[in-house]
């Protein structure tokens, strides 16, 4: 796992895990690249690439019974990767995602930097 800042507001955590993908109608497969409080990148195995702008149904599936849910809309795209940006989720993914983020950057000032940032404080 790596922790990469590249001058955003929200660090962003290389981790590796199952994503699906669905418009409502196809699903599609990939692996995440990296996660942040404000989105993810994703690499699709078939090298679909999404539309700009398209709103998706997202699974992040940890390989254990933890998975995180949510909708996301396409912020930019190539060839079989895309960076999706969280629009909404349940009360519970989102602990989930705080939790999974408070872990990998193992200090309670960032975590606390990155929430008043979401929030837009």
């Amino acid at each position: 796992m790596t922790i990469r800042n590249e001058r955003r507001r929200h660090t962003r955590i290389g981790l590796d895990a199952q994503i699906l993908v669905t418009d409502g109608t196809v699903v599609h497969t990939g692996r995440l690249c990296d996660i942040a409080l404000r989105g993810l990148l994703v690499r699709f195995e078939s090298g679909w690439t999404p539309a700009e702008g398209a709103l998706h149904m997202v699974c992040i599936w940890f390989g254990n019974t933890t998975s995180i849910n949510l909708e996301g809309r396409v912020a930019h795209s190539q060839i079989g990767l895309a960076g999706v940006a969280i629009e909404r989720m349940e009360l519970a993914d989102a602990s989930r995602l705080r939790r999974l983020v408070e872990l990998n950057l193992g200090d309670h000032t960032l975590l606390d930097r990155e929430l008043t940032a979401l929030v837009g404080g």
